[in-house]
C-alpha cells in the first residue's frame, strides 16, 4: 500500500489547476492542518494494515509546510504503519517556495524524493501558465536539491501549451536532462471548462494545439528522452534505471492506498472513498471528533476491478500479465474482456506476447480512447 497526503494550500492558484487548493494561509492553518492530519492518521490505522511501500505528500503545495511538519507526520506513519524496507517518500515542490536550507531540512526530515514542479524552462510558458516561479529559479531549486543530498529527483514538464513548438519543447526536454534528474514527467495540458486558462481559450484569446501538433510534442519527448538514455516505463514518465515512481506504480497496479487531507481519494482494493473537498468540514471534524465527511465514489465488484486493472496496467509500457490478473480477479471476468482485446489487436492498437499484452506505441497518445473501451 501507498498513503497519500493532501495538502490543499498554494501562495496562488495556476491558471490551469483544476486540483483541490486554497490561497492565503497561515503558519497557525499550516500547524492546525497538520495537528488534524495526524489526528486522521491514527484513527484509520485499522482500515490499512498492508505493507507501506511509498508515502507521497502532493496538493496544492506541500512544500509549503515547514520541514517540522513534515518530520512530526512521517513520525506518526513510521510508528503506526508497517513500513516495508526503505519506504519511498516523496515530496511535491514548488521552486517559488522553498530554499536551499528547506531543502537541506526536508532531507533531513526523511524525504528522499522530490517531485520538483518546473512545468516549463521557458517564461513566457510559465507566465501563462500562472506559475510563480521563472525558468532561473527552477533551475536554481534543482542545483539546491542536488546540493541537499537528493539523489532521486523527478521534474514535471507540461507540452500543448498555447503557442509552443517544437523548439520550446526541445528546449525544455534537454534543460532538464542536463539538470541530471532521476525521473522525468511530461504531462499535456488538459484543462477543465471552469480553470481561468480554459476560459481565455473559450473567448478566443488563445488557442490549444491540434491533436497532431500535440502529438508530434508526445513523439519528440520519446525520441529525446530515449536518446539521453531514460527509460519509457509509463505513457508519460521516463525514468534512470532503478528510479521508477513506486508510489505510481502503486496506483498503476491497483493496489491499495490511504488517502488523507481535505480532499484526498483512498482505496483498499475494492471500495474508492473520498475525503470531501472542504477544508473547513474536515478541521472541524477532527478537531471536534466527530465523524470525517466523506463520500463514497465506488463499490466495485470483481468484474469492474479487472476493468480498471486494465486501463491502469496498460498505461505500463510493459503491460499486464493475462495470467496473472486473471487468476486476481477471475478468469471467468478475463473472459468478458477477451473481445475486446482480440479486436484491438486486429486494429494494431494492443500487442500481445506470449501472456503479456500491452499498448502498440502507435496507440499511446490516444490511449485514453483506447483504454475506454474496458469501461463500457
Amino acid at each position: 500500500m501507498g498513503i497519500y497526503l493532501h495538502i490543499p494550500f498554494c501562495q496562488r492558484k495556476c491558471s490551469y489547476c483544476d486540483f483541490y487548493s486554497l490561497s492565503g494561509a497561515n503558519t497557525e492553518l499550516y500547524d492546525q492542518y497538520t495537528d488534524c492530519l495526524i489526528r486522521e492518521l491514527t484513527l484509520r490505522t485499522a482500515e490499512y494494515r498492508l505493507p507501506l511501500i511509498s508515502i507521497y505528500f502532493g496538493g496544492g503545495t506541500p512544500s509549503l509546510l515547514a520541514p517540522q511538519h513534515i518530520e512530526r507526520i512521517l513520525d506518526t506513519i513510521c510508528k503506526l504503519y508497517l513500513p516495508q524496507g526503505d519506504p519511498e517518500i516523496t515530496l511535491e515542490v514548488n521552486p517559488a517556495t522553498i530554499s536551499r536550507q528547506g531543502l537541506e531540512d526536508l532531507r533531513q526530515a526523511g524525504v528522499n524524493r522530490l517531485s520538483i514542479g518546473v512545468q516549463s524552462f521557458v517564461d513566457r510558458e510559465l507566465h501563462l501558465l500562472g506559475r510563480m516561479h521563472d525558468s532561473q529559479q527552477a533551475g536554481q531549486c534543482i542545483e539546491w536539491s542536488h546540493q541537499a543530498g537528493f539523489d532521486n529527483i523527478s521534474l514535471d514538464l507540461i507540452y500543448g501549451i498555447p503557442a509552443q513548438n517544437k523548439e520550446d519543447w526541445r528546449g525544455n526536454l534537454l534543460q532538464a536532462v542536463d539538470y541530471g534528474p532521476q525521473h522525468i514527467s511530461t504531462y499535456l495540458l488538459q484543462l477543465e471548462p471552469h480553470v481561468p486558462l480554459a476560459r481565455r481559450i473559450t473567448s478566443g484569446t488563445l488557442a490549444m494545439l491540434t491533436d497532431d501538433e500535440e502529438a508530434d510534442l508526445y513523439d519528440l519527448a520519446r525520441e529525446c528522452l530515449r536518446e539521453a538514455d531514460y527509460l519509457h516505463y509509463e505513457l508519460s514518465n521516463f525514468a534512470r534505471p532503478g528510479f521508477k515512481c513506486r508510489h505510481n506504480i502503486g496506483y498503476w497496479s491497483v493496489g491499495a492506498y490511504l488517502g488523507v487531507g481535505a480532499g484526498a481519494v483512498s482505496y483498499d482494493g475494492r471500495q474508492r472513498r473520498l475525503n470531501i473537498p472542504d477544508l473547513e468540514a474536515y478541521l472541524t471534524a477532527l478537531s471536534k471528533n466527530i465523524p470525517l465527511p466523506q463520500q463514497i465514489l465506488e463499490t466495485m465488484g470483481r468484474r469492474q476491478q479487472l476493468a480498471e486493472a486494465l486501463v491502469m496496467g496498460l498505461r505500463l509500457v510493459e503491460g499486464i500479465d493475462r495470467d496473472t490478473l486473471g487468476g486476481r480477479f477471475g478468469i471467468e471476468n478475463w473472459a468478458d474482456f477477451q473481445p475486446i482485446i482480440d479486436h484491438m489487436v486486429s486494429e494494431g492498437l494492443l500487442m500481445v506476447d506470449h501472456n503479456r499484452v500491452y499498448l502498440s506505441p502507435g496507440a499511446y497518445f490516444i490511449s485514453n480512447a483506447v483504454l475506454s473501451e474496458f469501461l463500457e
